[in-house]
This record gives C-alpha cells, sequence and structure tokens, in this order.
C-alpha cells in the first residue's frame, strides 16, 4: 500500500513538472510577440502624437504607423489600421493576428492596440455598502 503512495506521489510530481515544462516552453515561444507587440504599441503612441494633431497628416499616420509595422515584421496590412480625426486628437486602432507555431499547436494571437487608451471609470460605490461595513 504504501508503495502504490510512493508511485502515485512521483506520478503527480513528474505530471507537475511537465506541465511547468510545458508552459515555460510555450511563454518562450509568445513572448517575441508580445515584445514586438509592446513595441509596436509604443512606436504608434510616437507617431500619433507627432501626426495626431492635424487632419491634413491622417493618411501620413497611417503610412507612418504601417512601416513601422513592417519594421517590426508584424502582418499588418493597410486595411487593419484605422485612424479617426477629431479636434481633440487622432484616435488609431490596429488589428493583427499572429500565429505561434510551438511544434505540437498552432495558437493564434490576436493583438489590438489603440491610442489613446480609453479612460476606465468605475461607479461610486453604493451607500449601503458602507453602511454594512459601518461607515
Amino acid at each position: 500500500m504504501q508503495s502504490d503512495q510512493n508511485i502515485a506521489a512521483y506520478l503527480l510530481k513528474a505530471l507537475a513538472i511537465l506541465a511547468l515544462g510545458v508552459a515555460l516552453y510555450v511563454a518562450w515561444k509568445v513572448s517575441p510577440y508580445y515584445a514586438a507587440y509592446l513595441g509596436f504599441k509604443g512606436d504608434m503612441r510616437s507617431q500619433v502624437v507627432i501626426l495626431g494633431g492635424d487632419e491634413r497628416y491622417v493618411g501620413a499616420l497611417q503610412d507612418a504607423i504601417y512601416r513601422d509595422a513592417q519594421a517590426k515584421g508584424l502582418p499588418v496590412r493597410c486595411d487593419d489600421i484605422q485612424v479617426a480625426y477629431s479636434p481633440t486628437g487622432s484616435r488609431v486602432d490596429v488589428d493583427y493576428t499572429v500565429t505561434a507555431d510551438l511544434g505540437f499547436a498552432q495558437l493564434p494571437l490576436h493583438f489590438h492596440p489603440h491610442y489613446p487608451q480609453p479612460m476606465q471609470t468605475f461607479p461610486a460605490p453604493e451607500p449601503e455598502l458602507f453602511g454594512i461595513i459601518g461607515f
């Protein structure tokens, strides 16, 4: 009976080590795509700050973002870049998908960088909630 428990414990440890190894392998294969996304997002923000203040530069802004994406090797088409101008500033949305080859599976990674980031607002807490906790 003791040996069955030892075998089960060893199998459980082996399974945990295998799962950890697979997770590290997937992270290693996927991390370059996320690093490229973060770099592209920063470049996109810089382009919007430089060219986004004038409606005449909407086409130039789209071209500059496309060139940045191509320089980073991202599969972005011109149609994937949406630029909207308003007097308060330009809004840029880019939508693209990268497929990561893991060797045993194809993992599609969907990225949607946009600038400016939407403001996240939280609703005010209900007064009844504070009454419950004594405020």
